[in-house]
């Protein structure tokens, strides 16, 4: 998945976390409980940023600050903008044939442990728990502007599929 953030009013602090490649097998740390392991534990590099309007969008892919929280700075309205390509399956209706379901997975921050030699320290995320993920709070709403990508030419061709039918 790909992602776009931007923010439009206010101040946020981004927590992004990037998968470190599985083929360094790191062994989670005892402070991650066995019932975490179970689940799934993820180790990752954490970066941390305040972004606002003035800033540059922040990116996600596959690979880079896949993971990320977002918190409000600030007792002012704060408001972002995120485009995540693909999106999000809201349901299994949406799942095409021969594609993996895309689904919004929660995460905790379980530890961060130093690796030493000049090494990021590994922060561990931990699959959360149905309480953790039951305060999470967001609102979305929906756009409401001129349709994206239209060109006159689709507009045309749109049009004249109309008329043959």
């Amino acid at each position: 998945m790909h992602g776009l953030l931007k923010c439009i009013a206010g101040r946020f602090q981004v927590n992004s976390y990037s998968e470190l490649d599985p083929g360094l097998n790191l062994v989670p740390p005892l402070s991650v409980t066995p019932s975490d392991v179970e689940k799934r534990v993820i180790p990752t590099v954490a970066t941390s940023t305040v972004i606002t309007p003035s800033s540059k969008p922040c990116i996600l892919t596959p690979t880079d600050n896949n993971f990320h929280e977002i918190r409000a700075l600030g007792d002012a309205c704060a408001v972002f903008l995120d485009i995540l390509s693909p999106p999000y399956h809201e349901s299994m209706a949406d799942v095409r044939e021969g594609e993996d379901i895309r689904d919004c997975d929660y995460y905790m921050v379980g530890c961060t442990e130093e690796r030493g030699s000049g090494e990021p320290p590994v922060t561990w995320l931990c699959v959360a728990s149905e309480s953790e993920i039951k305060a999470f709070r967001t609102r979305g709403e929906p756009y409401q502007g001129p349709k994206v990508g239209s060109t006159e030419k689709e507009g045309e061709e749109e049009g004249n599929l109309k008329k043959g039918t």
